[in-house]
């Protein structure tokens, strides 16, 4: 049932923005093979919903990451984006799916995405030539 899919981005909207999804698994062996942290596990619930056949639960895709994006580094928005913009072109090219409140979420959430990277990597250099440069003496 399409409700069930739209809670699960509920779910992941409420875990990621209350800080509860740890960073690694509590079991070494699992870190130690490599995989997904319990954060890229749940991106990939959240994008394997991208390609719904409800319009509602594709449009959410979107606004949900969107809401959530900061929680995200470079590599994530890399595959988020990279996901939206298959999303959008999808759309897009159907006639018949074409939604345009999905091209608009899947845009904006795109739009912070760019703005969250670019932030980010704004404050990387700042900081990283702020340490560099001596500090006048007074």
């Amino acid at each position: 049932d399409y409700r069930q899919r739209l809670l699960g981005l509920k779910m992941v909207e409420v875990i990621l923005l209350n800080g509860v999804c740890p960073s690694r698994w509590k079991q070494e062996e699992a870190n130690a093979e490599g995989k997904n942290s319990p954060l890229r596990e749940l991106l990939k619930v959240t994008l394997s919903l991208a390609e719904d056949k409800i319009a509602n639960v594709r449009l959410n895709v979107g606004k949900v990451l969107g809401t959530v994006i900061h929680v995200f580094g470079e590599e994530e928005c890399r595959v988020i984006k990279y996901a939206l913009l298959q999303q959008i072109k999808k759309e897009r090219a159907s006639e018949t799916r074409q939604d345009r409140d999905v091209l608009y979420f899947a845009t904006r959430c795109l739009e912070k995405c760019r703005t969250t990277t670019t932030t980010s990597s704004t404050k990387t250099e700042s900081t990283g030539s702020s340490s560099s440069e001596p500090k006048p003496s007074e």
